[in-house]
């Protein structure tokens, strides 16, 4: 995977580099090797001037597939983890083993509800049960 971390207005420490590059090995771990070895991070770490506010832009691309985040916080962390949070969930929506396994243990429950609702139909109470409480 390939890194470009920058910025228009600030200048990029290394620990800010590492701290992205960090952040993002969240969603580095969802890819495959294919997708790992041709993706391209571009992190763009800015400081708005009117509101005293850190502006964090992530754009992952890799196979012809482009995710884009951006997020405004007063700390820069917190807004980097946020975006890292959008690429995630994008990311998670279009993983299809997550979809697989998703349809596996859907299919799973069913066919544990329709085993519960068979046995529990021979539970059912007839009209004479409810002759002794009167």
């Amino acid at each position: 995977m390939k890194y470009q971390i920058t910025s228009d207005n600030i200048e990029i420490s290394e620990s800010m580099k590492d701290l992205a590059q960090e952040k993002f090995s969240k969603v580095e771990k969802r890819l495959t090797k294919s997708e790992n070895e041709n993706a391209l991070v571009r992190i763009v770490l800015n400081k708005s001037s009117a509101d005293d506010e850190f502006e964090v832009k992530i754009e992952l691309s890799f196979l012809g597939k482009v995710y884009f985040a951006s997020e405004k916080d007063f700390q820069m962390e917190t807004a980097l983890i946020k975006a890292v949070e959008q690429v995630e969930r994008m990311r998670k929506k279009d993983d299809v083993s997550s979809t697989e396994n998703w349809e596996k243990k859907r299919a799973l429950k069913r066919r544990n509800i329709d085993r519960y609702e068979k046995d529990n139909t021979e539970d059912i109470y007839t009209d004479d049960d409810y002759e002794d409480i009167d």
